[in-house]
């Protein structure tokens, strides 16, 4: 048999001198355990080690959640803004854009509609183009019956 085929035991650590009993640690989990089923139990005792604490604790929770508060708000503001600005921008452009190419004579139906999409994209997103092809295969279901939309 080698060393290594030995079973290894374990190495004992003598307590150090001046170090608590053994059965200090098993109070220290019963308290632990105590304040587990009892939190008003923690909440007193650290109160008692050290006075003024939860209500530190307390005080810099409602500093904290008031300064969240306001960046969210500050936040929510300039994107409100910047969305507005966006949307109005787009809808001069494009409005522009028709005023021109209407002025130069060079303005089609396709080109009015490509706009109107574009502009309702710009202005409610995805939503805006889905009514827009929702209202485009309407009309064209009215005109794809047998002999046009009179019929």
């Amino acid at each position: 048999m080698t060393d290594d085929d030995e079973p290894r035991r374990p190495e004992l650590l003598l307590p150090k001198e001046g170090a608590l009993p053994p059965n200090v640690y098993a109070d220290i989990a019963a308290q632990i355990n105590q304040y587990t089923d009892r939190p008003d139990l923690l909440l007193e005792t650290i109160e008692r080690h050290d006075p003024g604490f939860i209500k530190t604790v307390n005080d810099e929770a409602k500093a904290f959640q008031r300064i969240f508060r306001l960046s969210r708000f500050r936040f929510g503001r300039f994107q409100a803004y910047t969305a507005l600005s966006i949307s109005v921008l787009a809808a001069v452009a494009i409005f522009g854009i028709i005023a021109y190419l209407a002025f130069l004579g060079k303005l089609t139906v396709w080109m009015i509609v490509a706009f109107a999409i574009f502009y309702a994209v710009t202005q409610s997103g995805i939503g805006g183009f889905l009514k827009i092809a929702q209202h485009l295969a309407e009309l064209l279901k009215s005109f794809g019956g047998k002999g046009g939309p009179t019929s």
